[in-house]
């Protein structure tokens, strides 16, 4: 019993120090984020293992510690409610309806009670998976604050290479516009938001090919050529594949600045909110920074939230603490500029 403990509470150690460095293996990156998105429930077990069995507790504490860092983290920035770890935001996930945009083409809308502005949001997956139900109770959130949300798809690379998710996005935008009355959303008040892949899509419209008032975007790679020449882990993500599957080809194609929110954007572009975690292992945080910069250099407004202990996809867990401050700095920015 005492070594069935012993090894139960090192696996806990091993799982919870994925936070503080994940390996370079496949999923492991997941496991990062679970560890620090759901860790209050890896502290539970570990303190509950901890108290019972002698011979494991101080190898739980320390899990313990390590598990409940990002919470006690986002507690101190500000905003972060513990209560909310178990009770959630409350309320359905679900959209109001399905939309067919164009034969094959569809949406997911959440239709607020009078006409509000708008949020268009555009799913990650590398350019190559994904889909318009990812990241549901984000899209619920805002209809409750009394937005429209419209959930976008696209079609996906490699079959679809560049630009066709974005025209794909260019008719969904169209058609949001042309229907303003029906889906009660001001045509006039609209912001792109997008994760990962879907952030970089959501800048390049805003920037670029269907501006709005502003733009969301979580861990966004922004420049196609530094993504290539700066890759992921391949045993991780082999990230250059992927560009090569979403842009069609290898540098140095003029494709790669092309499609690079970096050197497309222009004084006068949406103001911009960017989201990323200090430990993303797929999407580095300097893409951000380095946009965030060229944003100043500019002038057109941007504000930023750096999260020492996230990495990619850290806000999948609305409750967590990258969740909560995420949601907190999506609903603030979004009332500021919308």
């Amino acid at each position: 019993m005492k070594r069935a403990s012993l090894a139960l509470s090192l696996l806990l150690l091993a799982v919870a120090s994925q936070r503080l460095y994940a390996w370079p293996l496949p999923f492991c990156w997941e496991l990062s984020v679970g560890s620090a998105e759901w860790g209050h429930w890896l502290a539970l077990v570990a303190l509950t293992l901890g108290l019972s069995t002698p011979v494991a507790r101080p190898i739980c504490f320390v899990t313990v510690a390590i598990s409940l860092a990002p919470c006690v983290a986002a507690w101190r920035h500000g905003g972060f409610a513990w209560a909310r770890l178990l009770t959630g935001w409350g309320g359905s996930t679900q959209p109001t309806r399905e939309v067919e945009v164009s034969p094959g083409l569809w949406m997911d809308v959440y239709v607020p009670e009078s006409p509000a502005p708008g949020v268009l949001v555009v799913h990650g997956g590398s350019w190559a998976r994904g889909s318009r139900k990812d990241f549901q109770a984000l899209n619920a959130h805002l209809r409750q604050q009394g937005y429209f949300v419209a959930s976008l798809d696209y079609r996906l690379a490699p079959a679809h290479p560049y630009p066709a998710a974005c025209e794909d996005l260019d008719r969904a935008y169209d058609y949001v516009v042309s229907h303003a009355a029906e889906l009660k959303v001001d045509p006039l008040r609209l912001a792109w938001l997008g994760r990962s892949a879907g952030a970089h899509l959501a800048l390049q419209q805003g920037y670029v090919r269907r501006p709005t008032r502003c733009v969301v975007a979580y861990y966004p790679p922004t420049d196609m050529l530094w993504s290539y020449e700066h890759p992921s882990n391949p045993r991780v993500l082999d990230s250059p594949a992927a560009l090569r599957d979403f842009l069609g080809s290898a540098p140095p194609a003029p494709v790669y600045q092309e499609a690079s929110p970096l050197l497309r954007v222009a004084a006068g572009a949406p103001a911009t909110l960017l989201l990323h975690g200090l430990r993303d292992d797929l999407v580095y945080v300097e893409q951000s920074r380095r946009l965030e910069r060229k944003l100043g250099e500019l002038g057109v407004p941007c504000a930023t939230l750096y999260l020492p202990w996230a990495n990619h996809g850290c806000d999948i867990n609305l409750a967590g603490p990258s969740g909560q401050l995420c949601t907190q700095a999506v609903t603030r920015f979004l009332a500021d500029y919308l």
